[in-house]
């Protein structure tokens, strides 16, 4: 199968914009972040490992898939479902909290 890193995240792209509720994204990880004071800069959520590496990127204003699979990267800003995304983040954001004890 030939490495297609360019395919995997659209697609990956594709279903989070299609997605009905922020159920339907199953991150196997989540990475936050932060700086010097704290403050969330972005939430990284791991949707795929191996070949190809697919993560969520949440800023609290929309998102970007991104990936790489060996030598090759892509990015793919999401523009629809923006809402969902912020949703997605700000739950995110409150387990951070909770667990920082904020």
């Amino acid at each position: 199968m030939e490495n297609n890193i360019n395919e995997a995240v659209r697609s990956a792209a594709e279903r989070i914009e299609n997605a009905d509720s922020t159920e339907d994204i199953d991150p196997l990880d989540a990475t936050f972040r932060v700086s010097m004071d704290n403050t969330i800069q972005c939430i990284e959520l791991q949707l795929t490992v191996g070949g190809p590496n697919i993560e969520l990127i949440l800023n609290g204003n929309g998102g970007t898939v991104r990936g790489n699979w060996g030598t090759e990267k892509q990015s793919i800003p999401l523009f629809k479902n923006e809402d969902l995304l912020n949703e997605l983040y700000r739950q995110y954001k409150t387990q951070f909290n909770v667990a920082n004890d904020y």
